[in-house]
């Protein structure tokens, strides 16, 4: 907290001196402020582990333990409810995009623009999750697999249009080309294992 501390000194009446001067003070934060940032800060390390992971990284909580969190000082002076909103969505934003850079450094090469490293992160892990289902509900798999399948996935999204267009292309290759039995294959080996 800053306090404006003014020292005026008179004499007869008279102002003489007029000081003023800018104290800090610190002390605790309120405990449900630190408990929200702390959730907030928690849910955000588990989205980037969880990404990561279904990018196939492994050894990413490690990665985010070492991470520092530092925020800053953070200053909310003459703000308005809306402008708190956002300069808080800024800082954490930037939180989960650092995040996201240690946890998957690669990652980086993928955003497009305006997006954010952790926006990128969860947009590509949901997108090789969506491929990999999608080709296994008509008995094809993606060759290769992690984060060096990135790019060439990357690839077949742009090549068909967009991962809407693939799933619906590969829904009507599914009814289309495939018997019976070769659509019901991948649901049965799903069963039994």
């Amino acid at each position: 907290q800053q306090v404006l501390e003014t020292t005026k000194k008179k004499a007869f009446g008279i102002t003489t001196s007029n000081k003023s001067k800018v104290i800090t003070e610190t002390g605790a934060l309120d405990t449900d402020f630190v408990d929200q940032v702390s959730k907030l800060v928690r849910s955000l390390s588990k989205g980037v582990a969880d990404a990561a992971k279904a990018l196939g990284e492994t050894d990413v909580e490690s990665v985010l333990a070492k991470f520092k969190v530092d925020l800053g000082k953070l200053s909310f002076k003459d703000m308005t409810g809306t402008q708190i909103e956002e300069a808080l969505n800024a800082i954490f934003g930037k939180l989960g995009d650092d995040m996201a850079k240690a946890a998957v450094p690669v990652i980086a090469a993928f955003q497009k623009v305006g997006e954010g490293a952790f926006e990128t992160l969860v947009r590509v892990a949901r997108q090789y999750e969506v491929i990999d289902t999608t080709l296994k509900s008509v008995g094809m798999k993606f060759n290769d697999v992690g984060v060096a399948s990135l790019a060439a996935r990357e690839r077949l999204v742009d090549l068909v249009g967009g991962l809407d267009n693939l799933t619906e292309q590969t829904s009507f290759f599914g009814e289309n080309f495939l018997t019976d039995e070769e659509r019901l294959k991948p649901v049965k080996d799903t069963v039994n294992d």
